[in-house]
Order: C-alpha cells, then structure tokens, then sequence
C-alpha cells in the first residue's frame, strides 16, 4: 500500500518545477523586451542630442550679442552693460539703441537661414530619396551646430576684435548651408519611415516627437544655471562636446542606405545602361 504522505511530496514537486519555468520565462520575456527596445531606438537620441545643446547655448548666444552690440559696437561703459545683461535697472533708452542693431541684423539673419535651406531641401531629399541615403540629412545640421559653437567660442576669445555683425552672420550661415532644421526632419522622418513597418511606425514617430519636445525643456531650464556657473566658454564648449557625440553616434551607429529597392534601381539602371551602350 502507498504511503500517502510521500504522494502528496511526489505531487508538490512538479508544481514548484512549473513555477521556476514560469519565473524563468517571464525573467526572459523581460530581458528580449530590453533588447528588442535598445535594438529599435536609432535616431531618438539624435534628436535628444540636438535639441539640448541648442536650447542650452540659446540664451548664451542672445547675451553675447547683445554683450558684443553694448561694448563693442556701441561702446558703453561696463556698468551699462553689466547692467542690461542683468536686467536691472532701468535702462531702457540704452536697450532701445542695442535692440535697434540687433533687430536689423536679424532682419537679413533671418533671410540666410530660411532661403538657402528651404533650396537645399528641394535638392537633398531628391537626392535622398534616389540614393536611399537619409544619414547624411540627419549628420550634416549637427557638424553646422558645431560650427556655430566654435565660432561663438570664438568670437568671445577675440571679444573686442570681432563684431557683432561677424558673429550673428557665421550663427547664420553654418546652420543654413548644412540645412539646419529643416534637414533634420527631412531625414529623421525618412529614416524612420524607412526601416519601420506599418505596425510599429506611429509608435516610433510619437517616440520622436517625444524627444523632441522632451529635449527643450531640459536645456532650457540649465541654460541659465549653466551661464551663470560656467560663463561664455563653458556653455559653448558643452554644447560643442554634445553635438561632437551625437555626430559621432550617428556616423557609427546609423545605416547609410535605408532604403533596399535603391541599390537594386541602381543596379537596373546601371545593367539597362550597358546593355544600351
């Protein structure tokens, strides 16, 4: 006759096995979730390291034009000047003569940086769309941003020697001639486009969009923090290590042809080119 007690131990057994398999599977399930995340995120972090350094060094170039504009252009003294950049007192007749400079050069400013990219789009997303190739759309306005940072950091090391009008014009013109915002959303869009499918794409848009609108409120808020700590050289100098490491992650890491059925146009148009030949 069986002894009960051993049954009931015989039974327990196969219950505890289930329920390590089950931990087991859902410890897994988890970890293949982690990676298939890490493994779809691919221009999100662009976005981010676009977005903050711009934002962070915003308020950094809007003092130093307007610093350049008190001292050098109209060169009133250090009091005036300290205290407009402070925003104390009341100094308005002085704010007037600054902002009447400034409100004219960012009259022509504005031109540079609205026609040569919305040119350079037409042009780039033909030749994006032929080639498949979204990458350089997404790394050249980020080498432009880092230009503006070394010209700025420039700027302010040779203050007294170069103007006002100098420096709003190189802020000006190596974001337009890279294709500044504009061809940043040209190719993150198209990228992602590109390598999602219909299920998983508005998902990966939202996710964009988040960083997106995430990244200012971030910089913005240690903009200010940030210039009074480290001053000119070290809020144009972090924003210019950020863009450096954005650039370099988006050369490694993302894909140069996105978009299969160009290599094999290519490939057609190149045979169909031979055979005519």
């Amino acid at each position: 006759m069986a002894d009960p007690g051993k049954k009931e131990k015989v039974e327990a057994q196969p219950l505890k096995d289930k329920e390590i398999i089950a931990d087991i599977n859902e410890n897994e399930s988890f970890i293949s979730k982690l990676c298939r995340l890490k493994s779809s995120i691919t221009v999100e972090p662009i976005l981010a390291g676009l977005i903050i350094p711009s934002m962070l060094a915003r308020l950094a170039i809007q003092n130093l034009n307007l610093d350049k504009t008190c001292r050098v252009k109209l060169n009133f003294n250090e009091s005036i000047c300290d205290a407009l950049i402070d925003k104390r007192g009341n100094l308005t007749e002085y704010e007037g003569d600054i902002q009447k400079i400034i409100s004219n050069i960012e009259s022509w400013k504005s031109v540079i940086q609205t026609s040569i990219p919305t040119l350079l789009v037409i042009f780039m997303g033909a030749w994006s769309d032929r080639t498949g190739n979204r990458k350089v759309c997404i790394l050249m306005p980020i080498f432009g941003e880092f230009m503006v940072c070394v010209s700025n950091l420039l700027s302010t090391f040779f203050f007294n020697e170069i103007g006002v009008e100098v420096t709003m014009f190189f802020e000006a013109i190596f974001p337009a001639v890279t294709g500044g915002w504009v061809m940043v959303y040209l190719g993150v869009f198209s990228y992602i486009s590109d390598i999602t499918d219909e299920e998983s794409r508005t998902f990966r848009v939202g996710l964009v969009n988040l960083c997106m609108t995430a990244g200012v409120p971030i910089g913005t808020a240690l903009s200010g923090i940030l210039l009074k700590l480290l001053g000119y050289y070290g809020i144009f100098i972090i924003s210019g290590l950020i863009y450096m490491m954005t650039f370099s992650y988006g050369f490694f890491y993302l894909k140069s042809n996105t978009k299969p059925r160009a290599d094999k146009d290519e490939k057609v148009n190149i045979v169909s080119r031979t055979v005519l030949w």
